[in-house]
């Protein structure tokens, strides 16, 4: 609650806010890209995956061409090796008067090689049109491939850049709150040293990270021997504690107007005297109005306005006192 009050008087709140605005905003655009990235990325995976689908069947394919392509010309190297052979042993046949029409057919003849060799060469050419499809998929799935690697560049660059600029927003704020806390910090020293004769300081909980953490208050009244923190002092040390608080934050920031309820009802007199005196000072840069029943109090007031109830629910005004400079009515 000190922490939220004191950011709302710093001269750089609205700055600080609107730092917390465009963080916010960069945070969603951030979250944004990063499902953009993602989607992106199971994409680029389908299309790398599909890619090695192709690579595969086109290796199968073009290894069965290659395949194919031995067989054949194995066959026409043993065709050409036989038609010579064959034509002797026809004509040998004919010399010794063998009609060779008449022969058995042998296991596999020319023609059936020839069949054969047209068969080979056909699925071939089924093969081919296959194989050139697939270089073109592959030619369009590697294009898309790399416009999704440049488009992933982009946003992680874009990506980047948010992340730097919401560190620097980080450090203003962490810079702007430290300047703030820095200066209320001396201030309370020196006014609690004033209200108490003792000493007094603002510890934050977390130096490296103040704005993750909160502050406490160590105060060590005169006669105490040890800094005691807040919920260890009795309840006037706390009001003198609260109101030096108070007085180093104006003291920072004046507000035009000040309004004060009692704070030092739990006061003994000599302390009363020296908030009187210090609201008196701090008077020459702002206005108070104090409600008090404390008779130091009622005395330091350059205008004092008396109100008493004497019939339940209504009040009245018992008398005025109004002291301008030396002139007093």
């Amino acid at each position: 609650e000190l922490e939220k009050k004191t950011l709302e008087q710093n001269p750089n709140f609205p700055e600080i806010v609107q730092l917390e605005e465009q963080l916010n905003s960069l945070s969603d655009k951030i979250s944004v890209i990063d499902e953009k990235i993602g989607e992106l990325v199971k994409e680029k995976e389908s299309i790398n995956e599909s890619l090695v689908e192709l690579r595969t069947n086109f290796a199968v394919k073009d290894k069965d061409i290659e395949q194919l392509n031995e067989q054949i010309e194995s066959f026409k190297t043993r065709r050409k090796e036989l038609e010579p052979l064959l034509e002797e042993a026809t004509e040998t046949l004919k010399e010794a008067g063998i009609d060779t029409e008449k022969l058995e057919p042998v296991q596999i003849s020319i023609d059936e090689l020839n069949a054969k060799i047209q068969r080979l060469d056909k699925r071939m050419q089924e093969l081919g049109d296959v194989n050139m499809r697939a270089i073109v998929t592959y030619e369009e799935k590697a294009a898309r491939k790399e416009e999704l690697d440049n488009q992933i560049q982009t946003l992680s660059t874009e990506r980047q850049s948010i992340l730097e600029k919401m560190q620097s927003f980080e450090q203003q704020k962490k810079e702007a709150f430290m300047t703030t806390f820095t200066a209320i910090n001396e201030n309370f020293k020196d006014i609690y040293h004033q209200l108490s004769e003792g000493e007094g300081r603002l510890i934050l909980e977390n130096e490296k990270d103040p704005l993750s953490a909160g502050m406490t208050i160590e105060a060590k009244p005169r006669d105490k021997t040890t800094n005691n923190k807040l919920g260890a002092l009795s309840g006037g040390e706390k009001a003198l504690t609260a109101l030096a608080l108070v007085f180093s934050i104006q003291k920072y920031l004046p507000a035009p107007f000040y309004a004060l309820d009692e704070v030092d009802a739990s006061l003994d007199t000599m302390n009363v005297e020296r908030i009187a005196e210090m609201v008196k000072k701090q008077s020459t840069s702002t206005q108070f109005l104090v409600v008090s029943h404390r008779r130091p109090m009622i005395e330091a007031a350059s205008r004092v306005i008396g109100v008493t109830q004497k019939e339940k629910g209504k009040t009245k005004l018992t008398g005025v006192k109004l002291k301008d400079d030396d002139n007093e009515q």
